[in-house]
């Protein structure tokens, strides 16, 4: 990860490329992707597959950018 500016169009297509792998991963699940993507996919794993709640960060990341509970 990177401060510098000029970097900034490489990072959106990085980041762009990463949430097309996780929306595909979870079916189109935004609240799923955007976990895995604050998490790990591991954490969205266990939440989508076993109802394990994850991190509070995770949790909290999602109502931040999302605007939804997860």
């Amino acid at each position: 990860r990177s401060n510098n500016k000029a970097d900034a169009p490489y990072q959106m297509k990085a980041y762009e490329a990463y949430m097309g792998q996780l929306m595909k991963r979870y079916n189109g699940d935004v609240k799923l992707a955007v976990l895995a993507y604050n998490s790990g996919e591991g954490a969205a794993d266990d939440y989508k597959n076993k109802g394990k709640m994850p991190r509070s960060e995770g949790v909290h990341y999602v109502k931040k950018i999302l605007g939804v509970d997860l």
